[in-house]
C-alpha cells in the first residue's frame, strides 16, 4: 500500500470541552496577526518618546467553506463562550471566539450532495504567547 497525497494534507480543528469543529475542507485562509502595546508621547526636545509595553495576544482570522451538515456545529462554536484549542498549519494554540458569520449557500458539493457555505471566524489567543506557537505553514498576506 502506498501513501496517498491526501495523507499529507494539513489538519484544521477547533476543539473545546463541548464542541469539536473539524470542517470537511481546510480553510482557504488562516491569518494570524499580532500587535505591540506601544505608548507614544511627544518629547520635550526631539520627536517623541516611545515605550514598548509588550505584545498583545494574537488575533486570527479564518475563512473557509463548510457543508450544510456542518452548519449546526459552526453555530455551536459561536455560542459556546469557552476556550478552544485551534490547530492549523500556520498557527496553533488556545483561543476565544470574537465573532463569526456564515454566508450562502455558495454552491453545491457534488460528492457529498450538500450545499456549501462560506464561513468567517475571528479569534483572539487566550495567552500572550506562552501557549501558542507559529508553525511552519505559509501565511496568506492581505485582507
Amino acid at each position: 500500500m502506498t501513501d496517498s497525497p491526501l495523507d499529507s494534507l494539513p489538519d484544521f480543528s477547533l476543539i473545546s470541552d463541548s464542541v469539536d469543529f473539524e470542517p470537511e475542507y481546510y480553510p482557504e485562509r488562516v491569518k494570524p496577526s499580532r500587535e505591540r502595546n506601544i505608548d507614544r508621547e511627544d518629547g520635550l526636545c526631539d520627536g517623541e518618546e516611545v515605550t514598548d509595553n509588550g505584545g498583545k495576544n494574537h488575533d486570527l482570522h479564518v475563512r473557509g467553506f463548510l457543508l450544510e451538515s456542518e452548519k449546526s456545529t459552526f453555530w455551536d462554536v459561536l455560542d459556546a463562550g469557552e476556550e478552544f484549542e485551534l490547530v492549523s498549519m500556520p498557527w496553533s494554540g488556545f483561543v476565544y471566539v470574537k465573532s463569526g458569520d456564515l454566508e450562502g449557500p455558495k454552491g453545491v458539493d457534488n460528492r457529498e450532495r450538500e450545499f456549501v457555505y462560506e464561513y468567517k471566524i475571528k479569534f483572539v489567543s487566550s495567552s500572550s504567547g506562552t501557549d501558542d506557537s507559529m508553525g511552519d505553514g505559509i501565511m496568506e498576506e492581505g485582507g
